[in-house]
This record gives structure tokens, sequence and C-alpha cells, in this order.
């Protein structure tokens, strides 16, 4: 069907439909080197500027047309390519003033500087290693004015430079050479030259259940049974896949030369793999689909041949990337400045890929980069998390994919977020790229057929890409053709996603995750729910739309953007804008985000730098609506587009018939209760309606049902029905019912709609619990008991159970929980364990309380009586936490008794006993010298005998701890080998030459003796305990030399050998600044130059840190011009150093090896440089002195001549004075072979 016979085109200047548009209008002109706001021009006032036949930036006050580019060109001005704002490259023909400009809308004209053409990674970072090729060559890419040819231009170069020429760019009139390094500075000067930047960082891989988080598993299964038959995917990355693996084989072909890489194959699987050697478990998105395999790019004009020969020799529809530039290990905020966010001239050509520029359009998959990973070869290193997307995921065209969790859809840790440099959204959408449960990442082909487990938005842009393949084959499956814009496939993933993070667009999710079941249904319906046009400037489009009550209303409008221009900071070229009108003429803007503030929720606005625009409206209002897509601004034109509506099929052109359901609030209520459900049936066309409407439910809980009511209705008239229903009293919880009101037109038999009222069972809770009865027990003892809980409620109920007394015995389990079916109970055991020495007849309460998941609770209570008439000894020494090197220790306790008997264990229960001594009538005991104990930890306990009873053990055994082990020594780390130390409040910081392994030792500290001598006599401070391998002085200590050592100790007595002795110099005090001496401030200085200065104070009395200068030179107040360190407190700069007649400043600020730094003396000196050769009397420097400046000096002393320039060029004797000596002199050297001129 025709454009005409489905949309209604309006072609009107936009200046007149929307002038607000143009209200508060910016005329900042964005270059990557930055932004600025020209003044206007007015060539009246300057009539002597010429711009004949120069590159310049035009900058109109409004948006321009095909005709206003004729009318242009027929003035000499050729506009060449857009730059925001209004702006574009020209080239300037012939002579021009102010009356052209004036007709032609120009507000400013001006010339590009040779500083706005450098890229800033090579102003703010450097010339890289990646781009060097041996000596001062480099690897440049140079873009030239869309007027020239790059081709002469490259044979120009190639010859002035004896250059290597590397490859061609057509697409953005560049091309990729090899020149010396100091070339560019001249290039940038050259008027035919728009951009220069050196080539790309070092590119890296994106590393860091994928068929169900996009719903690839439902669309692999009937009845969608799609496997990406017949669709070739083309995949560039850090080597080839596996060609041999089974679950590939024989549907992998290699475009160019590289080896099997680990990662490309595991790309590759999540692409096409069909699961063959994991029984379909780690099958990919395309099982069936094939795919061609190159290693990754490395210039523009490789992405021209390999994307040629992918597109034109497989017919490749879709390329996967999971790879970017690397910021350099580690990442520093140059790098990450000048690389995150940014638009590369190679973005310009896979922008112009996509859109179609040399081959077929292909929509091209890229990963966002996990650029907010902790690795020190990430800017999340150095804290960044906006602002990081990956060159050349910010591409314009691209679909960038940022990565989730599969499992629950959760951001990961890794991925990168918007905005761009220029303020885009990317991603564009989110896919699985790693996972929190299970392996902890997807698993795909590994190279030798098995599978390997990684995480990154590598791995979510090949989900996203098998995914796209799936919707090639569903387009061609009902339409017969594969001829669908890659615009069209981007907008349609956009507009099916399911939103995440913020509501709407985020830089974190970008517009969602994919959801490829409602992708595929929406690309199946067709036009009804995508529309594709072209437009230009000033055209606008407006699209009918039938909205009845769906929960949310979103139109999706993108474009194919040209490549943008090389200088320019803002990468739009050509701006669309799309608005919704209600039914009430309110109009609604698509929503934009704030790159200043990108964790801000969206707003609505114009948007002026995406081309991806999406207008959402939550709970719309019913009725006839209408999309608007106005060609704002379309700079290269005319321009194809591509507009999705959601909900599916809602485009209905030239419809005015339009009905809307309002149904009741869904209801939740108890079994057996009767509510009544209200509807409300509404004409939202534009004309009368004659309708029938119908209220049935799906499980008969209705009293009554409503059967094709017969309605007419006028625009927004209504009509009610009100219907009851009751609730089984059976019903458990979450029983269902589903009523249903359903309104058919008579006159438009497309016009169905219907809307529901779930009306569903309630839980109601119920519990009960049976515990023991009343018992008794003794000391010690451990005790079973059964309890019973019951759930009489109609629903699961997740009960927890909590024992609990009032003796804090140990209950085994003491909680617990149970999940019990409706009317159903459950019979628990629990062990109860009594300790040794309770109270002779002591009771103890004992509580279990459960509690219902629906707040319901019950207690049950027992009491047991415990019989211990026979009590424990109580323990006097040793105590807890004795330690001792003594294996004989001496025992004693207190409880009278008949006999006692002695127990010693290496274990808290007393049962790995290793001395017992039975039979003891005395109430203290020493361990005799053949029994003595070796070193390790002991507990004891002591047990009392009246008569044939006996107690039990005490309830807390004794305990100590026997160590003879000397602690391990200690060696110094820092401050240590005469190192210098500038702060008086510093760490010490030390380690062991070897850790204890045994940890049955005495706790251990550490002494540390400070002094400033090494026999450690004079000053001496002794410093313990110290628990840890660093300590910091209490107290400062004086400038000087200090000597420091160690020696461990242990609560037990022993101790380790001290360590050496180890040396610093404490300096915490700044240089004095230098006096500055020679040369004399405002002198006049010729010949070579001595700068002396001094230290500008005395020595001190103590040892100290030695000191050197840093010296400056600056000509005139700013330019630094030498810069160096030294010891001396003097220097001699040769007179080839310095300008003649140039004024200098200079400065020396004192250092020392400490670390500390004086100031420099304010303000600096100063000095006049006069140099001259000696005898050139006239000044021409031209030639050695001769018989011209011999006639010069004599027609100045006779002649009232001019004096020699400076004078002391002409005193060749060295005499400092010029008189007729001179000429005497300087005729003898000229005509008799005397001693040369001689000037002071």
């Amino acid at each position: 069907m025709t454009t005409a016979n489905r949309v209604l085109l309006c072609s009107i200047l936009i200046l007149f439909f929307f002038p607000q548009v143009y209200a508060d209008v910016d005329y900042t002109i964005k270059l990557k080197t930055g932004n600025f706001i020209p003044a206007q021009t007015d060539l009246s006032q300057n009539k002597n500027i010429s711009f004949n036949n120069k590159h310049v930036l035009v900058q109109f006050d409004r948006p321009i047309t095909e005709t206003d580019k004729d009318n242009l060109y027929n003035d000499g001005i050729e506009v060449l390519e857009y730059i925001p704002n209004f702006t574009y490259t020209a080239k300037i023909n012939k002579d021009i003033d102010q009356r052209i400009l004036d007709q032609n809308n120009i507000r400013y004209i001006g010339q590009i500087d040779p500083e706005d053409k450098i890229s800033p990674l090579i102003t703010n970072v450097g010339i890289g290693d990646w781009a060097r090729r041996g000596g001062d060559l480099v690897y440049f890419t140079l873009v030239f004015h869309a007027d020239e040819d790059i081709y002469d231009w490259a044979d120009k170069l190639v010859t002035e430079y004896d250059a290597e020429l590397i490859g061609f760019d057509i697409t953005t009139n560049a091309f990729e050479i090899i020149l010396p390094e100091p070339a560019y500075f001249t290039l940038a000067t050259y008027d035919e030259i728009l951009w220069i930047e050196q080539i790309a960082p070092p590119q890296e891989e994106h590393n860091n259940s994928a068929r169900q988080n996009t719903g690839a598993e439902t669309l692999q299964a009937y009845p969608y049974s799609l496997s990406g038959s017949g669709v070739w995917v083309a995949e560039w990355d850090g080597g080839h896949a596996d060609i041999f693996h089974d679950d590939m084989i024989g549907r992998i072909q290699y475009g160019d030369a590289a080896s099997v890489a680990e990662h490309a194959t595991h790309v590759a699987g999540t692409v096409i793999g069909n699961g063959y050697n994991s029984g379909g478990n780690y099958r990919g998105m395309a099982p069936s689909a094939r795919l061609v395999s190159y290693l990754w790019w490395g210039s523009s004009s490789e992405i021209i041949n390999e994307y040629g020969t992918a597109i034109n020799t497989h017919g490749a529809k879709i390329s996967t990337n999971s790879w970017g530039l690397g910021v350099g290990d580690p990442a520093t905020e140059a790098s990450c400045q000048s690389t995150l966010g940014n638009y590369y001239n190679s973005c310009a050509t896979i922008d112009n890929m996509v859109r179609g520029e040399l081959y077929d359009p292909i929509s091209i998959c890229w990963s966002a980069g996990n650029q907010r990973g902790y690795s020190t070869k990430y800017c999340g290193y150095l804290g960044w998390t906006y602002g990081t997307i990956g060159v050349y995921g910010t591409s314009k065209n691209t679909i960038t994919v940022g990565a989730i969790n599969s499992n629950n859809s959760s951001m990961t840790s890794f991925s990168s977020w918007g905005p761009c440099d220029d303020g885009r959204i990317k991603p564009d959408v989110v896919g699985p790229g790693c996972q929190t449960s299970e392996d902890y990442g997807l698993t795909s082909c590994a190279p030798g057929g098995g599978y390997t487990t990684m995480c990154g938005t590598s791995m979510s842009a090949p989900a996203v890409a098998g995914t796209i393949a799936l919707l090639h084959q569903q387009y061609n499956n009902v339409f017969g053709t594969d001829s669908i814009l890659p615009s069209t496939i981007k907008g349609i993933l956009i507009n099916s996603a399911e939103d995440l993070g913020n509501e709407g667009p985020d830089y974190q999710y970008g517009h969602g995750k994919v959801d490829g079941v409602a992708a595929i249904n929406k690309i199946s319906i067709g036009e009804p729910s995508y529309f594709e046009n072209e437009i230009s400037t000033g055209i606008v489009h407006t699209f009918d739309m039938t909205v009845t009550n769906p929960e949310m209303l979103r139109v999706t409008l993108v474009w194919d953007d040209p490549g943008g221009t090389a200088i320019s900071g803002g990468t739009m070229i050509n701006d669309l804008d799309l608005a919704l009108i209600d039914p009430f003429s309110y109009e609604e803007l698509p929503l934009v985000l704030d790159p200043e503030a990108p964790f801000a929720g969206a707003t609505q606005d114009y948007d002026r730098v995406n081309n991806v625009e999406t207008v959402q409206i939550m709970n719309p209002i019913p009725g006839l609506w209408k999309a608007r897509v106005t060609g704002y601004n379309v700079a290269e034109g005319p321009q194809k587009y591509s507009l999705i509506f959601n909900p599916d099929s809602s485009h209905t052109p030239g419809n005015l018939n339009a009905l809307a359901v309002f149904p009741d609030e869904d209801l939740e209520d108890q079994p057996g209760v009767t509510r009544t459900i209200d509807f409300w049936v509404v004409n939202v066309g534009a004309a009368y309606d004659s309708l029938v409407a119908s209220i049935d439910d799906n499980n008969m809980w209705l009293n009554g049902t409503v059967t094709d009511s017969l309605l007419i209705l006028e625009p927004y008239d209504s009509a009610f029905f009100q219907v009851s229903a009751t609730i089984p009293p059976s019903s458990l919880a979450g029983d269902n019912n589903i009523i249903t009101c359903t309104a058919t037109s008579l006159l438009n038999e497309g016009v169905i709609i219907s809307a529901s009222v779930e009306v569903t069972a309630g839980a109601y809770y119920d519990l009960a619990i049976e515990v023991p009865l009343d018992n008794e027990v003794s000391s010690p003892d451990v005790v079973p008991y059964n309890y019973t809980i019951s759930n009489n409620g109609n629903t699961y109920d997740l009960i927890t159970v909590i024992v609990n007394n009032e003796s804090d015995w140990i209950f085994n389990p003491a909680f617990k929980t149970v999940n019990l079916p409706p009317f159903s109970d459950s019979t628990l055991s629990i062990m109860m364990t009594v300790p040794p020495a309770v109270e002779h007849l002591l009771t103890n309460t004992v509580n279990i309380i459960s509690y219902s998941s629906g707040s319901m609770s019950d207690t049950g209570s027992f009491v047991v009586t415990v019989l211990n008439e026979n009590q424990p000894p109580s323990l006097i020494t040793p105590t807890i936490n004795t330690y001792t090197q003594n294996g004989m220790l001496t025992f004693e306790w207190s409880g009278v008794g008949d006999s006692y008997n002695l127990y010693i264990s290496t274990d808290q229960l007393i049962t790995n006993i290793v001395r017992l001594y039975t039979g003891l009538t005395s109430t203290t005991f020493t361990i005799p010298v053949v029994d003595s104990l070796t070193d390790d930890q002991y507990y004891w306990g002591v047990r009392k005998y009246v008569g044939l009873d006996s107690s039990s053990l005490q309830a807390e055994p004794g305990a100590f701890l026997v160590d003879n082990i000397k602690p391990n020594n200690l060696i110094q780390t820092y401050p240590i080998n005469n190192e210098y130390v500038k702060f008086k409040s510093f760490g010490f910081q030390f380690t062991y030459t070897e850790k204890a392994t045994n940890s049955e030792i005495a706790p251990e500290y550490n002494i540390l003796d400070v002094a400033t001598d090494s026999l450690f006599t004079n000053n001496l401070s002794i410093f313990e305990p110290i628990p840890t391998l660093s300590y910091t002085l209490p107290d400062t200590i004086a400038e000087g030399r200090w000597y420091w050592r160690l020696q461990r100790a242990d609560s037990a007595g022993n101790l380790s050998d001290k360590s050496s002795y180890a040396t610093f110099i404490l300096d915490s005090k700044k240089p004095a600044i230098p006096v500055q001496l020679l040369p004399v401030d405002n002198s006049e200085i010729k010949g070579d130059v001595l700068f002396k200065w001094d230290s500008g104070e005395e020595l001190p009395p103590y040892e100290f840190s030695p000191e050197y200068y840093r010296f400056q030179l600056f000509e005139g107040s700013s330019t630094l011009v030498f810069d160096t360190t030294l010891y001396p407190d003097s220097l001699i700069l040769t007179y080839d150093r310095l300008v003649n007649g140039a004024q200098y400043l200079w400065r020396v600020l004192a250092m020392d090896e400490a670390g500390n730094t004086s100031q420099y003396q304010t303000p600096p000196d100063g000095f006049t440089y006069i140099n001259f050769i000696c005898g050139d009397i006239n000044g021409d420097t031209s030639s050695e002195p001769g018989i011209s400046d011999l006639t010069y000096l004599v027609n100045y002393l006779f002649n009232s001549g001019s004096a020699p320039n400076p004078l002391e060029a002409g005193s060749v004797n060295c005499d400092e004075e010029v008189g007729i000596s001179d000429i005497t002199f300087f005729a003898d050297y000229l005509f008799n072979n005397g001693p040369p001129p001689c000037c002071q």
C-alpha cells in the first residue's frame, strides 16, 4: 500500500507550524575541542576580511532547506558538513559581503583554527605508543573537507613526507597514513584538512540462562519455531570462532586470516550455537543461523572493505561486536576522559555502514563496555560510573548493549553507563551478560568442542544480535522479504523492551531489557505496529492512532543518522521531532535526560541530541490520538525514519470509531463473601457508534451475566453495568475468577475492546501448637522432646518456630521454619541439653512460640525440674587466660568432699584427657616433674566424691596455655637504609622474618626502641606493647639521624632476638627560598649568561637531607623555555640558547631529598638579553665582519652616522669603549691578519 494511503502528509515550513520551537534557540557551536557561542558577524564593519577560496564555519539563524543550499551555492557559498547548532563547514568560492549574509540568514562566518582540528586524544594524552611506528613516525587519520579529493591529497603527502599510505575511508573523506610526528602541527594549518587524529588505542575484548532472559527460549519453541535459519551474522572479535566446534560446524566461514580465540568462539556460540555437545542446554539465540568470522579491524579502510565482503558476499544483515578500545593499564583520568564517551572518526564510518552509504544497510550490535569494573584497566578503578560507554559503542546507529544478570535482570557491577560526551543516551538496551547464581556467568562454546563461562557486555551484545537474527527470519517468513531498515529493527527492540531502572530511558539500562517475544509479535503484525518513511526539513507527517485503555502508550521514532562531522562535538546531523497529540489536542513531548544529572529521571522536552525519541504516556486518555513527525533540521536529507507503536496495531489510519471499557478495581475478599463489580463502556471515537456489550466470567462465580446488550452512543457517551459475584466458601487462597466486559462496534468490525476485573479469594491464617508435659531431668543430661504444629488456614503457611527458656540452656534446633499446606499439621523434634552443675531443684520454663506468615501466633510452655544434690567444686587457679612457661602447674579448688579426681584435657568438653589424678584428698595439687606438660592449650576440671555419689564436672572448665616457644624475629621495612623522612608524625613499619604457624601460642606483642645512637644509650625511648606491625610515635622527635630496633614478646614471658638497628634522618623543615644573585634584576645581559644564587640559610647543627634546585627560565611572562634540576648553585646558558632583544624572567626554588620544597622568589628577577656578533657593526648578520662594518664604524665616529646596534659590537679591541683605537684594531684584523674582534 502506498504511503499516501497509509499516512496523512502535511508539507509546510515548520517555522509556521511550531514557532515555539524557535523561541529560545541555542546558537552554541559544538566542536570536539570545546563549545562556543559566536557573536553575530557584521562584514559591513570589517570590509577588509576576505574568506574567498577558504573553508570556514557558517552558522544560520534557523535550519536551512535544500532550496537554501542551492541559493547559497549561487552566492558563492558551498555548504559541506553539518555541525550543531545550525552550523556547516563551507567552501567560499568568491568574495562575499554583508548583503549576502543577510539574504541567506547567516548570523556568523569564521575561520577554523588549527588547534580545533587536532583530536583531544593527542592534545590531552599525547601520541600513544600504539600509534608509533618507529622513530618519529606515527599512524594518523586525516579527514579532509567534503569537497577535497582525498586521492590527490594522499599522493601529495606521500611524496612530500615520504609517507606510507594505509587506506581510504570514502564515507568520511579520510585516509590513514604514517607520517613524522611533527607533521601534524603543519597539517593542522592546511585549509583543506578538517580533522587529525592518531589511530585508535589498542582493542580489548569486553569480557568480564540467556535464552530465557531475552525470550529466545520461547521463540525457538512452538508456535514460533524460530532458529535464525537463512540469516547470516558477521562477527568481529579478537580472533576467529572455532570453525570445528560441534555446536557450529558447517555454519562458520572465515573472512580474513587470524587464529582461533576463546572469546570469539564464546561470542559466536551465544549467537548461533545449537548446543550439540550439551544436549541443547548451551545452545545460542539463533541455532540455525550462519556466521562469518573476522579479526577486529584497526582502521576505517578495513571497516569498509570487510563490511563490503560480509554484506555483498554473504548477505549479512547483522553484525556483532564484543570489543572496543582500551584506556591503558592502569587507566588514567586523561585516558578515560579522551576515550570513553567519545565519537571517533571511525564511529562516523560505522554509522554510515548501518544506513547503507556504500552497501545494503546492516544492523550493528556493539557491547557497551565493562568500564565500571574495578580492575586497574577500567575507569571504574578511578571511581567512574556514568560516562563510561566505550568507543565504538558511542556510534549513533549501532544497537549498543549493556549487561544485566540473566537470572534476575539486575544491573551487573561492570556494565558501562552513559551518557556519551555529547549527551546521547547509551546503552540503547540491555541483555544478559552475567549471572548471580548457578554458574555465575554465561556458558557458551570454547575452542576444541567444550564450553566456558564468561561475564561481560561481550556476552549481552551477541545475545541481542542472535535475537535480531530471529526477527529477520520471522519478517521474511511473514512478508517474503528481508528489506527492513536497521532503524526499524532498533526501534522495535527499544519500543518493546521491558523498562528497568528509572521510568523511561536512563543512562544505566538505556530503554530497557530486550523482550524477544514482544519484538517478534510486533514485527509479525507489520505496519499497524510500525511504519517506515522519509522526511526533509520543514515537512510534517501525521499518523492516526486508536487508543482504548492500555496501561501505557509508547511511540518510538528512530532514524539512522549520517555519520557525524569529524570536527564536531555534537554528532547529530539530521534532527527530527516526535510528538503525540491526545484527543483534546494536548501535545506530549519525548522523554529526555539531563547529562549533567545522569542519575535523574526522564522529563519531557524537545530532543536535540538523540536519533531515538520515545513519547511514553502511562494510563493514556482513551480515544483518537495522533503521532506527529517533524523534519526540524534535516541537514543532509531526505532522512529515512521508522515509527514504532505500542500497543501493537494502534496505528489506524483514517479510523473514526473507538471504544473504551473502564473496569472496576481488581478485588480480593474472604471465601463466602459477595461483591459487586462495575463497568463503564464509553464511545471515545469521533462519531456516534452502535455496539453490543457482554459480561461473563471463567469460573462461574457471577450471580448473573450480560449478553449482547445493544447500545447506541454519541461521542463520549457511556453506559454503566453492575454485576455481583460470590467467592465460594471452600476456596483456597489465590483461587480467582476473571470477569470480562467486551464491547464490539457494529459499525467497524475491527473495533473490539474488552477489560477485566480479577476477583481473588483472600487468605486467612490459623495455627495451633501442642507441647510436652512438665517433667524432671538430671544435670548434666540431653533430653529429646516432640511437639506438634497445626495449620488450620486456607493457604500455605510458612510457620516459624522459636524455642527459648529462662535458664538459657541449649535447644537444638532452637529455630525452625516449616511450610505447611492448608489444613495440615507436622510433628517436630528438639533436643534439650542440661548443663553440668545446675542447682538442685532448679526449675526452667521452656516456651515454644510459633509465628504464622499471616501475622498469627501461638505459644506453648512446659516446666522441667533439675535433680542434682551433689554440686561440683569451684575452680580457683589457674584461671582462664593463664599463660605460662611452667609445665608443672599447681591447681587449687574449693568444695567439701571425701575425695577428688583432677582432669586435664586438650578440649573444653574434657574428653581428650592427657592427665588424670584420682583419689585426691586435698583441694590443691601440683603436677609432678615426670608428668610435666608440653606446650599446648589445656582445660581442667575436678569431680567431687561424697561416699559413692560423684558430682559432675564444672559447667565452665578452667583453662591455661603452656608456651615455651620464642616468638619469631622482626625486621624493619620503613624507614630503613638512611631514608629521609619529611613528616614529624610518621609510622614505623615492620614484619616477621617468618610468621608463626602454631596457633597454640600465647598472645604476642612488639617492643620498639628508638635512640639517637646505634648503641641505644642516648635519648632512648621504649614503646610497648605494640599489637600491630606498624606504630606511630605518640610524641614528635627532633630533627636529625635516629636509630631503631625491634623485639617481639608473648604473654608467657618468651622473647625473640632483638633486631639489628635501622637508621633514618628526620628532615621536616622546608629549605629557605634561594637568594637570586646574578643576573641582577632589570639588567641587560649579553654573551653566555651566568645564573647564580645562594641557599639563603645557614647549615643546621644536625644531619639533614641533601638539597638541590629547580631552575626555570621564561621568555616574556609565561612561556617556559628552560626547566631543569641541579645541585650546584649556578648555571651557564650559552648565547645560542637565548633570543636577541628578548625579555626573560628566571626563578629558583630549593628542594631536598626528603621531599621538602621551598617557594619561588616573588616576583622573579628579569633581564633583557642582547646578543650580537662582535665586529658586526652594521648589524647585517649576513656575513663575517668586513670592510662594510669598518666603513660603518668610521661613519659613526667622524660623520655622525648611526651608532652600532648594539654599541658593544663596535668595541672590537675589548676595552668596552668605541673609539679611534677600534678603527685601528679592526683595520689590522682585516688587512694585516691581526687578532679577531674581541667585544666584552
